[in-house]
């Protein structure tokens, strides 16, 4: 039986394959070509004749090129050698100027020390005339006692309260007109030190450092500049017309001593001791006379001609309303020119001596524990 033909319907195709490869292909092209414009641009050598591709093994070097050039002997191209180092300079302060010392009225009176007041030794507390109305009590020893029951969390919490009453103290001498100035210890403080070493100096072994003077704290740590200026807010606020920062220095034997924490960059001890005075003038509540007891390295320089004093003096005049010094009768007028050609400035009522005896000086102090009975 014969089967017959089935017609079988085919549709159409269409040519998908020839253009799907030949769009593969240009992208495959486009791809390389792109790699290749990035990676070749390490070779590329520009110069005056325009761009040329330098790639090892593939490049070759005219050797024969001439060794002269139109304008003479080609020379070679110089190599340049640079030694980078990074160094860190001590601050500059010679631009910081707080235009101290307006508005001043002459003090002349006595200096009670620490000592003095915590024995009880008022006697010395007369009633304010004309010629002696001003007083400076010196409210903390460099040991780190303090004269008065302060509300200072630092103060209590290392055991350095005294027992005096700052209010009723403040209160009865002003009652008699006195002006009244607060001595504070600056980085002298034994007591702080040893029972805070963290933010004391240290010595080679790492302990807090001490010498034939005390303890030292260091001008750095913030923490000790944190509780210095609340100590001086604290007796400004109970009435003290004038804070006077003494101790503000450095131990003499500066090569063996360290600070608190490590710094980045070698300082010095004038650069840190001035970084503290900076941040203490700065931070003083407005309204109050700030000073500050000078060393007398700070005028004449230290006994070693090769060692810088811890004191800028120059400094100091332009932070402080005034400066203190503690000298002699016969010495004063000597010391007051130097204070002028340090400091540019007009002694006046800027420079204050403290003496054994008293002086007929608008400005000056008489030691009570050195000066004469009367």
């Amino acid at each position: 039986m014969s089967r017959k033909r089935r017609d079988v319907y085919r549709g159409k195709h269409t040519i998908r394959f020839p253009v799907t490869l030949v769009i593969s292909g240009l992208l495959i092209l486009l791809a390389v070509a792109v790699g290749l414009f990035f990676y070749l641009q390490r070779f590329a050598v520009y110069g005056k004749d325009g761009v040329t591709l330098a790639i090892p093994g593939l490049t070759e070097f005219d050797d024969s090129a001439p060794s002269e050039t139109p304008s003479g002997p080609r020379q070679p191209t110089p190599v340049h050698t640079v030694s980078a180092e990074l160094v860190i300079a001590p601050p500059d302060y010679s631009s910081v100027d707080l235009q101290p010392g307006q508005d001043l009225q002459a003090v002349r009176g006595t200096y009670l020390s620490a000592k003095q007041l915590l024995s009880g030794a008022t006697g010395t507390l007369r009633a304010a005339s004309e010629e002696n109305s001003a007083l400076i009590l010196e409210m903390s020893t460099p040991e780190g006692d303090l004269f008065w029951a302060s509300d200072n969390e630092v103060a209590q919490g290392y055991a350095l309260c005294g027992q005096a009453d700052l209010e009723t103290l403040v209160g009865a001498l002003k009652d008699k007109g006195y002006y009244l100035i607060a001595e504070i210890n600056c980085c002298r403080n034994t007591l702080l030190g040893k029972r805070n070493p963290s933010i004391s100096l240290k010595n080679a072994a790492g302990a807090p450092y001490t010498d034939a003077l005390g303890g030292w704290l260091d001008p750095y740590a913030i923490r000790a500049r944190s509780y210095l200026l609340a100590l001086a807010e604290e007796l400004a606020a109970a009435g003290f017309d004038e804070i006077l920062f003494s101790g503000l220095s450095f131990p003499e034997n500066s090569a063996v001593v360290s600070y608190a924490e490590t710094r980045a960059g070698a300082s010095t001890p004038r650069a840190a001791v001035s970084g503290l005075a900076v941040w203490l003038a700065r931070n003083m509540p407005e309204g109050v006379t700030c000073s500050v007891m000078l060393e007398r390295s700070a005028l004449y320089g230290m006994t070693d001609p090769e060692k810088e004093s811890p004191q800028d003096a120059a400094l100091y005049a332009r932070l402080f309303d005034r400066l203190y010094l503690r000298t002699s009768e016969y010495d004063h007028t000597y010391d007051a020119d130097k204070f002028r050609s340090v400091t540019g400035c007009e002694p006046g009522l800027r420079f204050v001596p403290i003496t054994p005896s008293a002086l007929s000086a608008d400005c000056s102090f008489t030691d009570a524990a050195a000066a004469p009975e009367a």
